[in-house]
């Protein structure tokens, strides 16, 4: 919301938008899709503990495809096996199970990760080494500030990366979506996966495909 984007959007609405080649991508917010489960916000703070809910709410799939492939983070070591046997059941065709930063779905930019990958119902471990993808920071990729921006100013600095502006936030788009290139098996090299989400950053061809997304 604080980036623009229509939060609003119903299912239909949402597969709608994924379908045009120019756009692409969809927000989907909680309260419209599950409704009784974004009703729970209130009970679950009060729980203050990270119910099993936290866990299977990324799950759930309001708008599936001919082939549907999930990208999750962890942070416990427990969590991988859990995670596999969830997308199995929830009928995802595989899952790039990813030891991400804050628990996200992109590892760390410095160094290589240990992470797991869900292919043809097997779960295997998968290292992903951010130079093999021309990724080359010094960093982790969590901003010291982070805690005290505002959800304005936060996404101000995605939608300047989306521009093309460099910096920790450029490099975690491309590797984050780099890797989804890669897992779902639509650029079978790790370098020029890389290279094409770079090319698309910056060329515009992603903000103007986040600009039609937001907007309609």
């Amino acid at each position: 919301e604080a980036a623009g984007v229509n939060i609003q959007l119903t299912v239909a609405e949402a597969a709608e938008q994924l379908n045009h080649a120019d756009t692409g991508w969809a927000y989907l917010d909680q309260a419209i899709t599950t409704p009784s489960l974004f009703a729970l916000q209130d009970l679950r703070r009060l729980m203050i503990k990270r119910p099993s809910l936290a866990t299977l709410e990324k799950l759930v799939m309001p708008v599936k495809a001919k082939k549907t492939h999930l990208q999750i983070g962890f942070v416990h070591k427990a969590y991988p096996p859990v995670l596999a046997y969830l997308a199995k059941q929830s009928g995802f065709d595989s899952a790039l199970i990813v030891r991400g930063l804050e628990g996200g779905i992109v590892p760390t930019l410095r160094e290589t990760s240990d992470n797991f990958l869900l292919i043809d119902g097997a779960l295997k471990p998968c290292s992903l080494d951010p130079q093999a993808f021309g990724v080359d920071q010094q960093t982790r990729g969590v901003m010291p500030d982070l805690d005290q921006l505002t959800a304005a100013e936060s996404a101000q600095r995605g939608i300047a990366a989306l521009q093309g502006e460099k910096g920790v936030a450029y490099d975690l788009l491309v590797y984050g979506a780099a890797m989804a290139l890669w897992h779902c098996g639509l650029v079978s090299d790790q370098n020029r996966a890389g290279d094409l989400v770079r090319k698309s950053l910056d060329s515009g061809n992603t903000f103007a495909a986040f600009e039609k997304g937001r907007t309609k």
